[in-house]
């Protein structure tokens, strides 16, 4: 009996691991515990960038509020977001930067703009293009500045009244409605808006009845290879708009004046 005790410690010494063996194991351990943790860490990292980018994505085309236009945005209808910080956007929607290919004042001078009209700025976000309308029209005239945002509203009221501009007036529209008055003004202009209406059709028949006898409709929107605008498949051609100012009733034409990344459409009353 003793004797098998002997054998029996010696095949568990023997299968028993040395200090060496269990250091070994123990370096193990900690290999697999490492190699756990850099996934973990690659997998977070991963997660992180997938966030960024979005984020980075939503910059460049931010989901926008009814009715805004900057570089990206416009009327709701694909997308619902609410703006409650306007100086935010306005640093960049109203930057000088800009200018260059938005062309601001070739627009102005397209329309043909005259002292004492009555014209409106459909989608006015954070007002870039309000200056260049209130001067158009001189004190006698007036501009409309839409939005169906009130955060934007309130903001365009502080900066017009800040920089001495009387003759523009806030107005809420919602997704259906301009919220102006029958034949009441002589001239529209949406930009970077007109992608995001729905019934764009009717919709246009709205307009065409906003507008006074001989008035007119300015449309801006993104060419199909703009570097910026909305995706791809809210993008319209401007034969598009063409078809659905016709179907509310205007005489309507793409207009020669050549925009970096944008085209120019008019439709008359």
């Amino acid at each position: 009996m003793s004797h098998r005790v002997t054998l029996l410690f010696a095949f568990v010494r023997s299968r028993a691991p040395t200090s060496r063996q269990r250091q070994f194991l123990r370096n193990g351990a900690r290999m697999r515990a490492l190699r756990s943790l850099s996934i973990v860490f690659l997998t977070l990292a991963g997660i992180s960038m997938a966030c960024r980018s979005a984020a980075q994505a939503d910059e460049h085309h931010p989901k926008e509020p009814p009715m805004s236009h900057d570089e990206h945005s416009g009327h709701s209808g694909h997308q619902e977001h609410r703006f409650e910080d306007p100086e935010s956007y306005a640093e960049r929607w109203n930057a000088p930067e800009r200018d260059a290919w938005q062309q601001p004042q070739a627009i102005i001078d397209a329309m043909e703009l005259e002292g004492a009209m009555k014209v409106a700025d459909l989608g006015a976000g954070t007002g870039y293009f309000l200056p260049f309308l209130s001067a158009a029209v001189g004190p006698e005239g007036e501009v409309f500045a839409i939005d169906t945002e009130s955060s934007m509203l309130s903001y365009i009221d502080k900066q017009m009244q800040a920089a001495g501009l009387s003759n523009v007036t806030t107005v809420q529209a919602d997704a259906s409605s301009s919220g102006l008055q029958e034949q009441s003004v002589d001239r529209i202009l949406s930009v970077n808006v007109w992608h995001h209406i729905p019934n764009r059709g009717s919709y246009s028949q709205h307009l065409f009845e906003r507008l006074r006898p001989g008035g007119s409709v300015w449309i801006v929107d993104f060419l199909e290879d703009s570097p910026m605008g909305p995706p791809l498949e809210h993008r319209l051609p401007p034969e598009v708009v063409l078809e659905e100012l016709r179907a509310g009733g205007f005489d309507a034409s793409i207009h020669p004046l050549a925009l970096e990344r944008q085209y120019l459409i008019v439709g008359k009353r």
